[in-house]
């Protein structure tokens, strides 16, 4: 299994670097001249950022994306059937955990009126935007606040199911969301965002070949972070990302293999239904289970194909 996971992330890798280098080529950043991480590297820098120099500066982000948010429900209400039942709130990280991830979410509880937490970290001097639309799709909407807000305050599942969370399922479908928002047209006048969100699908499929390196094919350290940093990520953010991979085996392939699990059976209910496919039913569906083993939703999907026949 680890050896068809290592393949599965060289074949997406390969994908995913050719597309961001046609994405970094309309943006003007060229690869043959550049190289492909100096390109990478350009148009990050060359990709505004916001200054954060006062509290002032920080809470305007968080208001930023509280309205990105609300722009984002609407965009996607039309292929979902149901809305997240609980709202989100944008928050910063509590202090001494700010910066110890960019941006993270908190669903609310199984029992209790607290919303979903968003937290952004602008810990830093400068707020990155080139990633900012595909972290918000990721962990808010139609994210993991889409997701886990449903899982939790469900009143069709049992406690234990309502508060299980298996990460093939939850990284895959933020994942998947991510894609989503790109195949709806929402980086359609946003070229630089659409290069963050490659660059960061690309981080998901060289994680799988860089954690199966490790763990299955004697790669070491420096061999899995200079992997990584020939593919435009930074030497810090890189060994960071092994240092993950080395500790914590497994996790980090999971949003990819999730991910593409859940297209394939978009596909096949595609194939199965054709013009009868809904998707917004089928959203519901792979949602309205929780979080469960990717492999349940092989029957998850074989019903609604069923019933929808």
């Amino acid at each position: 299994y680890k050896r068809q996971v290592h393949d599965i992330g060289l074949e997406q890798v390969d994908r995913l670097s050719s597309e961001l280098a046609d994405a970094l080529g309309a943006t003007g950043f060229d690869v043959e001249i550049l190289g492909f991480a100096g390109a990478v590297e350009a148009a990050r820098s060359a990709t505004p950022s916001i200054p954060l120099r006062t509290d002032a500066d920080r809470d305007a982000v968080l208001r930023s994306t509280e309205d990105f948010i609300t722009r984002a429900e609407r965009a996607f209400s039309g292929i979902f059937a149901t809305a997240p039942p609980s709202p989100v709130e944008v928050q910063r990280p509590r202090p001494g955990r700010e910066g110890f991830a960019g941006a993270y979410y908190r669903p609310p509880p199984a029992i209790g009126q607290r919303p979903g937490t968003y937290y952004l970290s602008l810990a830093g001097d400068t707020f990155e935007t080139q990633t900012f639309a595909t972290t918000n799709y990721h962990e808010a909407v139609p994210g993991h606040h889409f997701q886990l807000s449903l899982q939790r305050r469900s009143k069709d599942l049992p406690l234990i199911q309502r508060t299980t969370t298996f990460t093939g399922y939850a990284e895959g479908w933020a994942l998947y969301a991510e894609r989503l928002a790109h195949e709806t047209g929402r980086y359609d006048d946003d070229p630089f965002g659409d290069v963050g969100r490659l660059r960061m699908e690309l981080l998901r499929a060289a994680r799988a070949v860089a954690d199966t390196g490790i763990h299955a094919r004697a790669c070491s350290r420096t061999q899995a972070i200079d992997y990584l940093a020939d593919l435009g990520f930074p030497a810090a953010q890189a060994a960071a990302e092994v240092d993950r991979y080395i500790v914590w085996p497994g996790q980090a392939p999971a949003y990819l293999i999730g991910m593409l699990e859940i297209l394939r059976l978009r596909a096949w209910a595609e194939s199965a239904l054709g013009v009868d496919l809904d998707l917004a039913t089928f959203h519901h569906e792979i949602l309205r289970h929780g979080s469960v083993p990717v492999e349940i939703l092989d029957e998850v999907v074989a019903r609604y194909i069923d019933s929808a026949s």
